[in-house]
């Protein structure tokens, strides 16, 4: 009895594993952005305003009238002398 002759095998491939390595990528594209994106987000750090920049002038002329309850002759003051600059 003769040995039977090897088959060759012929590399193939399913149509599905194209498609599931092109979504898993896809996937993991998506999952690094969103890591990049949280890693910024917990590195960012807020500058303070300038000074002298009228969004400061405002802020402290309304916690003085909000904590003091200043006539309107002591609101004028104080106005005049945080806009007069």
């Amino acid at each position: 009895m003769e040995p039977l002759p090897l088959t060759e095998v012929c590399p193939f491939n399913f149509q599905g594993e194209e498609i599931s390595k092109r979504k898993r990528k896809r996937i993991q594209e998506t999952i690094d952005l969103e890591n990049k994106q949280e890693k910024e987000m917990r590195e960012f750090k807020a500058h303070p305003l300038p000074y002298g920049s009228p969004e400061v002038k405002i802020f402290i002329l309304l916690l003085i009238i909000e904590s003091f309850c200043f006539s309107s002759r002591s609101i004028l003051i104080f106005f005049f002398f945080f806009f007069s600059s």
